[in-house]
């Protein structure tokens, strides 16, 4: 049985893997499979967006559930969408959850109409999770969210990769929209690539974007078989009108097979560099690689790297840094 699982990352020294301690904490929800794909925190509690499998008709949908902040469940909302696919990508990183002034959230994802297309949504909810507001964006192809934030008092920014083509051909999509939902700016990044995977974004505090993405130069597949598939995880800075500053590749994956099987959750630290979680899952073992903390510098270049236990069976598809400077992450545990 899987459970939606949180840990927290406290460290003194944020350069010390001596210094760090985690715990980690179970909840069982209404669902089955329940996997944790995002997290925010609230004064009195947290938020978790989890993806699930509803009976009686097995399909896909997703649960909001709202913890106090000893992680004991206060209510959980489970979205039943059939015959659509509804729900949150499971693999890729924050799928989605920004809270509101008036105490609802909105929340970002993947509907999968009769055609097999997918499509990004964008959902408004109130305090207790009912959905009051519902758009939907994208190509007649694939397109798949990773994210969804304030970018400004009045526009949120959607993180997303847009398809070109029905053979997976794709690039980084940034769509900006008001509160009501209407596009206001969007533009697209990795254009180079023949194949990306939007993972995770953050926005500074002079409004620049970073953000995390798979990628290769192949269209269609990214499966290691020549040095154009080769798949690697990469790190983008743009300003605040969208002009890119800098690219880095900070990893090779080529050997964590498949691609869309692969995660990574990123957080600003506190003295300009950043912390990404990476989990892979080896789906013909039916087991998970233990996870992995890499701390980047302010400039994307490698500092150092923290790897779970050999026997970790976990994936953290969601890491939040607090005020205090504590990382708290969502995923699940076999």
């Amino acid at each position: 049985m899987k459970s939606v699982f949180f840990f927290l990352l406290s460290f003194l020294y944020i350069l010390s893997a001596d210094s760090q301690t985690t715990f980690s904490k179970s909840i069982d929800v209404d669902g089955s499979g329940e996997i944790a794909v995002a997290l925010k925190v609230e004064e009195d509690g947290y938020w978790l967006l989890a993806s699930s499998t509803c009976y009686p008709l097995f399909a896909d949908c997703f649960e909001i559930v709202k913890t106090n902040l000893g992680g004991e469940k206060v209510w959980d909302k489970m979205y039943h969408n059939y015959p659509l696919k509804f729900k949150p990508g499971t693999f890729r990183g924050n799928n989605g959850i920004v809270l509101t002034q008036d105490g609802g959230a909105y929340i970002s994802g993947l509907i999968e109409f009769p055609e097999t297309s997918l499509d990004i949504f964008l959902m408004k909810t109130d305090a207790n999770g009912d959905s009051i507001l519902f758009r939907t964006y994208g190509s007649p192809y694939i397109d798949i969210n990773g994210a969804v934030f304030f970018r400004t008092d009045t526009t949120l920014l959607l993180y997303s990769d847009l398809a070109l083509a029905p053979n997976d051909d794709d690039i980084v999509w940034l769509l900006e929209t008001d509160l009501e939902g209407n596009v206001v700016w969007e533009k697209t990044y990795g254009d180079s690539f023949g194949m990306v995977g939007v993972l995770d974004i953050e926005m500074l505090g002079n409004g620049d974007l970073v953000f995390s993405y798979l990628a290769c130069y192949q269209s269609g597949a990214c499966d290691g078989s020549t040095p154009n598939s080769t798949i690697g995880l990469y790190l983008a800075r743009i300003n605040m009108n969208g002009e890119e500053l800098w690219t880095k590749k900070v990893m090779d994956i080529s050997l964590f097979y498949p691609p869309y099987q692969n995660n990574c959750s990123l957080v600003v630290l506190d003295d300009g560099g950043f912390l990404l979680s990476f989990f892979r899952d080896n789906s013909d073992g039916g087991w998970f690689f233990p996870p992995i903390l890499i701390w980047l510098d302010s400039m994307g270049n490698f500092v150092q790297q923290y790897d779970f236990p050999a026997e970790t069976e976990r994936a953290i598809h969601q890491i939040h840094k607090t005020s205090s400077g504590t990382v708290i992450g969502a995923g699940l545990i076999d």
